[in-house]
């Protein structure tokens, strides 16, 4: 990338890319549905065969390649944008062992809350600061990028939340006290941020920190997205106890290679898998500790959180409309982006 690149150009060139390959899928369709009864004889069997055999393939090919250009021109355009993002305001606060930083205007519309697991204390603050900053500039280069149209770019706020006592290990990461006790603090954040001007809040747990943030969700903390990373359960006994009002989300990853989603899966200690009742984001780094670094998945989360993360009427397993949530499936649904897929086989 070149420094200084004007963002909105790469934007316009990537849609340029997207009807290019949106155009040879449609001609690749055509060549596909056409009656070939109506050619007979030797020279139409030559002609399908090369349809079949060459045309189509390099029309797979080409718009494989306007894809992949694409999607390299609005990752481009982002890290533009990123570049050029003047350095937000910070706030922290300490009370005893606890800690909050914030990075991003008072008011802002949007508030992000980042609730860290196990192992986490005071010595992990430049680590935090570090996983905030990187989700505050991913967002607010994502809310930058809006097309015309979707209304105004909203301010962005990310909160790293070390408002309770994580538990000092694994082993004691067994045990739900430190996210029933910190679940009441949490709560009162939200609804902080609510009185300060937060029209939307999401709240991002990983691992332990799921756990908290779940229990949190369950005594009425209303976030409008609730996002689970590498949790090691719901943190309830089922997706009716979070008491999520209609309309909210629940997002969860669990990373290649994570042993720690294993205990939700085998509903050992901390409940449900959430993969069962989630959103789910896509991830591309694997273990346990590299959410908050994959791009992969920070776009994903920022497309998600910004309302731009699905198509019109997608199913509404992870999405809640007043009944009982259980209602809406079991099998958590795949985050999809708009943009044409990444990959097409010749025989698709």
């Amino acid at each position: 990338m070149r420094l200084g690149a004007d963002p909105d150009q790469l934007e316009r060139l990537a849609g340029q890319h997207e009807v290019c390959a949106a155009h040879l899928a449609r001609v690749r369709t055509r060549l596909r549905r056409a009656d070939r009864g109506a050619w007979r004889g030797p020279g139409a069997a030559r002609w399908w065969s090369h349809v079949d055999d060459r045309l189509v393939p390099d029309l797979v090919a080409a718009g494989n390649l306007c894809s992949a250009a694409a999607r390299h021109l609005r990752s481009q355009a982002r890290e533009q944008r990123r570049a050029s993002l003047a350095d937000p305001r910070l706030l922290e606060r300490r009370d005893g062992t606890a800690w909050i930083a914030r990075l991003g205007p008072v008011d802002a519309e949007l508030a992000v809350v980042i609730v860290p697991g196990v192992g986490t204390d005071l010595g992990d603050r430049a680590r935090l600061l570090e996983d905030a900053g990187r989700v505050w500039e991913w967002l607010t280069a994502h809310a930058a990028s809006a097309p015309p149209g979707q209304g105004g770019v909203p301010d962005v706020a990310v909160v790293a939340w070390l408002g309770y006592r994580p538990p000092a290990n694994l082993l004691a990461g067994l045990d739900a006290s430190a996210a029933h006790d910190g679940a009441p603090a949490l709560a009162a954040a939200v609804a902080a941020l609510r009185e300060q001007g937060a029209r939307r809040v999401a709240v991002v747990g990983h691992s332990y920190g799921a756990v908290v943030a779940s229990r949190a969700a369950a005594l009425g903390m209303g976030a409008d997205d609730l996002v689970l990373l590498g949790a090691p359960g719901l943190g309830v006994p089922s997706v009716d106890h979070l008491a999520l009002p209609p309309g909210r989300r629940v997002w969860a990853a669990a990373a290649r290679g994570d042993p720690i989603p294993l205990l939700g899966r085998v509903r050992l200690v901390h409940g449900p898998d959430p993969a069962e009742v989630a959103l789910a984001l896509p991830t591309s780094l694997p273990g346990h500790g590299a959410y908050l670094s994959d791009e992969v998945l920070l776009d994903a989360l920022a497309a998600a959180l910004l309302g731009r993360g699905g198509r019109e009427g997608w199913p509404a397993a992870g999405t809640f409309h007043g009944s009982a949530p259980g209602a809406h499936g079991s099998g958590g649904r795949p985050w999809e982006p708009q943009s044409p897929p990444t990959t097409v086989s010749p025989r698709s």
